[in-house]
């Protein structure tokens, strides 16, 4: 018997409480409350969207920014490694024109 007496207290509460919650919701007031709520709620969802839709261009924007200068940054550490090698096997050829005409002579 006891043990049907410690249910019937929670279920009990659980009534009440749902009841007054219909019966404040059903109300004027309640109503207000529940458009004042799905107002904000579609005013955070805008919101929300605007933001993640300007943070995603943004973004793409700084992407594609960083792209551009590693490609440029590529391209002048590609045009300067040709230089110094171009550079250096023209070295190299004045040695071994030197290194001809020396052993021409010897």
């Amino acid at each position: 018997m006891k043990n049907n007496n410690s249910n019937f207290f929670p279920l009990l509460t659980g009534l009440l409480v749902g009841g007054a919650t219909i019966y404040f919701l059903k109300s004027e007031k309640g109503q207000k409350m529940v458009d004042l709520a799905l107002t904000k709620g579609e005013r955070l969802k805008s919101s929300i969207v605007d933001n993640s839709k300007e943070l995603i261009e943004t973004s793409k924007t700084r992407i594609n920014e960083a792209i551009e200068i590693g490609k440029e940054n590529i391209t002048e550490i590609a045009e300067e490694a040709r230089s110094k090698a171009t550079e250096k096997l023209s070295e190299f050829e004045k040695g071994m024109s030197n290194a001809q005409k020396k052993i021409a002579k010897a």
